[in-house]
């Protein structure tokens, strides 16, 4: 663990701390002979460019040797990138033989859908665990962090890329000029890169704290993002904000001397949004730190009335973002019975340093009386799951952006008045 002297993207000395949730341990599942490791989680502001990003880095290895996530196992996450994958194929565009390599691809579910159209298909993750699952249809599985010389000559012999994506993992970068660069070098002059992350407006607007873990080390805006592409060699040329993982923005970039067409309109608009937010001004993080200390008062005083009245409440999917929740709230396994849990590797595993065991979903649901919905933008697949659950007299503890109690079909019931 190191504390942040330089801008990670100017290089500028000394960000200034605006935002802290406090000590937490790094997202992980333990297993009982496991000790979680902690570091706190500072937002700091570089003065000079304006990014926003975490005070101190952390070691990859901490991080992402066994990562619990999977994209496969959930199937609004699945429709998205299906939805992605189509856009690359148009934008691009490609042909049979070209190749699409996805750093950060974590189990494959966004490469797969190349299968049907001959393209060369390319992921760089390094967490051992997605093995397995992970090269399952690719042409090649590098498990290790991404790099132009991991490919190799034998790969690049058949031409440079045609598309390069980067999703949900550009903010995990500490040198992101440094990987550009990297990109460039596998990319097609007339190639395209695709970046997708948590969109820092999207955050502060939604009161989304759950963006803030260990291993997003940066916040950006397209303001903040333009200059890093440019520093990288590359152009912005289309961009839109969507409603992924509670709030990304989709960005489409070429390398500098491309001939693409530029849609500036889309552009201007978000910088012009982005303007009016005062994202350089510290007293934007002060009101935000404010409204998630009133956020977690409220949860915490709903999760502890319903326990001391009898209820049980699980915790439905053990997000690494739901643990940031989980730990600014106190939420530890005297309050919460289990986690709720879909993908089999995180049975029997601790969720962080809760104590708060992992179980199958089946588990859960025949015991729990309510479900606290951390990975909450997917509620609406939640509701349509759960649907006999919530018949029978369950109920949805949704964190945010407020604080709600959701029921059958979805609708929303009165919230228990906190004392």
């Amino acid at each position: 663990m190191r504390e942040l002297k330089g801008c990670r993207a100017c290089a500028a000395a000394n960000p200034e701390i605006v935002f802290s949730l406090g000590e937490q341990s790094l997202s992980g599942f333990l297993l009982p002979d496991q000790s979680p490791r902690y570091g706190p989680l500072d937002l700091v502001l570089c003065r000079q460019c304006g990014l926003v990003q975490l005070g101190h880095t952390y070691p990859g290895d901490w991080l992402y040797t066994w990562y619990g996530y999977r994209s496969g196992t959930n199937a609004m996450m699945v429709a998205a990138l299906r939805e992605l994958a189509a856009e690359v194929m148009i934008r691009a565009p490609l042909a049979p033989g070209d190749g699409v390599c996805d750093v950060g691809s974590n189990d494959g579910t966004f490469l797969r859908n190349f299968a049907d159209a001959g393209i060369r298909k390319i992921g760089f993750d390094p967490a051992k665990n997605l093995g397995p699952i992970a090269c399952e249809g690719l042409d090649l599985w590098v498990n290790d962090y991404f790099s132009a010389g991991a490919l190799g000559p034998e790969v690049l012999q058949h031409g440079p890329m045609r598309a390069v994506t980067a999703l949900a993992m550009f903010y995990q970068l500490h040198n992101p000029v440094e990987f550009l660069n990297d990109v460039r070098r596998v990319l097609h002059p007339e190639g395209l890169l695709a970046i997708q992350m948590n969109y820092l407006p999207s955050m502060l607007e939604r009161n989304g704290y759950d963006n803030i873990v260990h291993e997003h080390q940066t916040y950006f805006s397209l303001t903040t993002l333009l200059p890093v592409l440019r520093a990288g060699g590359f152009e912005a040329i289309d961009a839109s904000v969507n409603d992924i993982n509670g709030g990304s923005f989709l960005i489409w970039c070429a390398p500098k001397g491309h001939h693409r067409k530029i849609d500036g309109d889309n552009l201007v608009r978000l910088i012009k949004y982005e303007a009016a937010m005062d994202l350089r001004a510290a007293d934007t993080y002060v009101y935000f730190g404010r409204r998630l200390r009133q956020l977690r008062h409220e949860l915490r005083g709903v999760i502890v009335q319903l326990v001391s009245e009898g209820k049980r409440v699980y915790v439905y999917g053990a997000s690494t973002r739901g643990l940031t929740i989980m730990e600014y709230c106190q939420f530890n396994h005297a309050l919460i019975a289990g986690a709720a849990e879909r993908n089999p590797d995180k049975w029997g595993r601790a969720y962080g340093a809760t104590g708060i065991p992992c179980v199958p979903e089946d588990e859960a649901r025949a015991k729990a009386d309510y479900f606290l919905v951390l990975p909450h933008h997917f509620l609406s697949s939640f509701v349509e799951r759960e649907a006999e659950w919530l018949n029978d007299g369950g109920q949805f503890i949704v964190p945010l952006p407020r604080v709600r109690l959701i029921a059958r079909g979805g609708v929303e019931v009165e919230a228990l008045r906190v004392r």
